[in-house]
């Protein structure tokens, strides 16, 4: 199944039901700092990525996380001299395993984080967010969407060009002068193809009565109702629960000066069903369809 035909997660319920769900996965990855939390938050993130967005965009993000996620695992025991099991001596300076632990968990939480807003720009597309804000917050709104909208464009315009250029030239630029030379020209060419749309998008929103002054109206898709209602108070309640035992983790857990001990098995219960979500309405989704 292509990546244009799968279906997110509440779909054909109200944005707000997984705007609430987004929110709370994003607070409890933002304090996962725990390395059983900050797993499973990862763990999470690459199931409901690959459910969602499909193993091609899946790769392509973990392949452009790696390096931060080793950088800031490598960075935190350059400058952090506190622990107190030294694994190696570089240049008169300790590594300790408590410093690197607490690195590693950093950037897994931080490459989780990233992972589930490309999830949450799945599940709650830009036209969902105008069904949110458009009445009340029309520029604001209409901004958001359209930078959600503008950088994959970009990259996408990126890539065309580039394979267009290697295509009519035959060769790869090897030296770094006709590397930079290659990339000012493509971004320039970018540059000038955003405005030529732009001004296009103005004029097109300008006939539509962008500047009348008038109350907007919007198309509503689906209504809030009592599935809805039902919906988002069973989120809410297991948000908060994930929430408070994600807090109550990362407080009982420290790094220096030795690393403590992991909490029960059933402390990780909610952030486990909450983080595994997406993943399981998809599964479900596909098993009902296919029958």
């Amino acid at each position: 199944m292509i990546a244009s035909a799968r279906h997110a997660p509440f779909e054909t319920a109200h944005a707000v039901v997984p705007l609430v769900y987004l929110v709370g996965e994003l607070a409890c990855s933002m304090l996962a700092l725990e390395p059983v939390c900050a797993a499973i938050s990862l763990a999470g993130a690459i199931a409901a990525s690959l459910a969602l967005r499909g193993s091609k965009a899946t790769a392509r993000s973990l392949r452009q996380l790696l390096p931060w996620l080793l950088l800031v695992c490598l960075l935190n025991p350059a400058f952090s001299t506190r622990g107190s099991t030294v694994l190696a001596w570089v240049w008169n300076h300790p590594i300790y395993l408590e410093s690197l632990a607490y690195g590693a968990c950093m950037g897994t939480m931080l490459a989780a984080v990233f992972l589930w807003v490309g999830v949450g720009g799945r599940m709650l597309a830009p036209d969902r967010l105008m069904t949110l804000s458009g009445r009340t917050l029309p520029t604001i709104t209409v901004m958001a969407s359209m930078t959600a909208r503008l950088i994959p464009q970009l990259l996408r315009r990126g890539r065309l060009m580039r394979s267009c250029e290697l295509a009519c030239s035959g060769t790869v630029p090897t030296s770094m002068r006709a590397r930079v030379a290659a990339g000012a020209r493509r971004t320039t060419t970018l540059m000038a193809w955003s405005l030529e749309d732009s001004v296009v998008c103005a004029d097109v929103m300008r006939a539509r009565g962008w500047e009348s002054g008038a109350l907007r109206t919007s198309w509503q898709p689906t209504r809030f109702g009592r599935r809805d209602l039902a919906a988002v108070a069973c989120l809410a309640a297991l948000v908060t629960l994930a929430l408070l035992t994600t807090c109550t983790r990362m407080m009982g857990f420290s790094f220096y000066p030795m690393m403590g001990t992991l909490g029960p098995w059933w402390s990780y219960l909610p952030a486990t069903l909450l983080a595994g979500l997406p993943t399981a309405l998809d599964l479900g989704g596909r098993i009902r369809w296919s029958r």
